[in-house]
């Protein structure tokens, strides 16, 4: 990375100066890496990575083998969804310093997307015997979330909220963003707001927090307030879920011409780079199986976690492959992550089957947790359930 770089920060413009006094330093070029990872975090702009990474570069030219140097690296892959090669990098740190916490905690997201548990499982465990705080709990939080833990997982983020300090907005900021989605998948409005406000009283202009207050807005049929937080979060952040938020939001006030435009953006993609959500984008929408498919396998071939099996699975449904859709359906709602997009994918994918008491029993347990959780899906599911409940008169006001 070249030293000329515009500072962003008085710490970057201090790291910048050091590296210019210091040129053949490593440890001169991997703080600065470090200020431009907190840069990037709190600009929540992914691009300033890439100059973290550069610095990392640097370092390693200098001195190779370099254990702060390889941190960054692998952090700016884990950004990059390069997963594989953040997993063999941290295994290394860790075998080169068992006591290394940070290196466990990339481990442990490596694994996870990876879909290796055990590992996860033994990397958390030791980065919570090792320093009990904010990276330790967050992870914590999110494994306890994802086997369908839901107390267990407020604890943590309890835990975490405590550890997070408040010098530093945007760590505060993030677990009381997470928080809000944990109660906001659980259906539980009032406490998610809670959560989000206070997430942006920490830091106004938090991408996560007002998509989340959108979301809420949304469900309470206040059209105008959601656009104004999805199109804030797009200014902080430009992300395909925001963006897929900001069009339902449109089309709620009306505004359908707008919400077109926004939808012709995502379904071209070209302004997007991840693939899960455009897959998902498409399919909610019913849009080019085809296309849908082939970005969800993308997707499947970078991560390999729940998540990446419900996108190819329910794209694998829309494509009319029943069977292999059922392998990864199933696998994404194996540890009862209670998340009631899985469950509603899972249900259709079982109505898709044939098998309507399996249906029933999926699409019912989506709609009670939380009915709000992706407007254009849970009108399918609504249909859904009235065409099961057709079918049984005593169940015929289901939805």
């Amino acid at each position: 990375m070249p030293p000329s770089a515009v500072p962003t920060a008085p710490e970057l413009a201090e790291r910048i100066a050091e590296v210019r006094a210091l040129p053949d330093r490593a440890d001169s070029w991997v703080t600065l890496g470090q200020a431009w990872v907190r840069t990037a975090r709190l600009a929540q702009q992914e691009a300033l990575y890439r100059r973290a990474e550069a610095a990392a570069s640097e370092a390693l030219k200098r001195q190779p083998g370099h254990a702060g140097a390889l941190h960054l690296q692998a952090m700016v892959h884990r950004v990059g969804h390069r997963f594989a090669e953040v997993k063999r990098v941290a295994a290394d740190l860790v075998r080169r310093d068992p006591r290394d916490d940070t290196a466990w905690g990339l481990l442990a997201d490596a694994a996870l997307a990876l879909g290796d548990m055990p590992t996860v499982e033994r990397a958390i465990d030791r980065m919570l015997d090792l320093r009990p705080a904010l990276p330790a709990f967050s992870r914590a939080a999110w494994l306890r979330w994802l086997h369908g833990d839901v107390d267990g997982a407020l604890e943590m983020w309890g835990e975490a909220l405590k550890s997070s300090g408040r010098t530093d907005p945007e760590p505060r900021a993030y677990v009381l963003t997470e928080i809000g989605h944990l109660q906001w998948h659980r259906g539980r409005l009032d406490a998610a707001v809670e959560a989000y406000d206070l997430a942006l009283t920490a830091l106004p202009q938090h991408a996560g927090a007002l998509l989340g207050r959108g979301r809420v807005k949304l469900a309470r049929k206040d059209a105008a307030g959601a656009i104004a937080d999805f199109e804030a979060s797009n200014r902080a952040r430009l992300a395909e879920q925001t963006a897929e938020w900001h069009g339902m939001a449109l089309r709620a006030a009306g505004r359908t011409a707008e919400a077109e435009a926004v939808d012709g953006k995502l379904a071209d993609a070209g302004a997007f780079d991840d693939p899960r959500s455009i897959a998902l984008y498409l399919n909610h929408r019913g849009l080019t199986p085809a296309v849908a498919l082939a970005r969800a396998r993308t997707d499947f071939a970078q991560r390999q976690d729940i998540y990446a099996h419900d996108a190819l699975g329910f794209a694998l449904l829309r494509a009319g492959d029943l069977d292999a859709a059922a392998r990864h359906l199933t696998e994404a709602t194996r540890w009862g992550t209670p998340d009631a997009m899985l469950l509603a994918h899972r249900g259709l994918l079982e109505k898709a089957r044939g098998r309507p008491d399996d249906a029933r029993v999926w699409l019912d347990r989506a709609w009670a947790l939380n009915r709000h959780v992706h407007p254009r899906l849970m009108v399918e599911v609504a249909a859904a359930r009235a065409a099961l409940a057709a079918d049984r008169p005593d169940q015929k006001d289901a939805p």
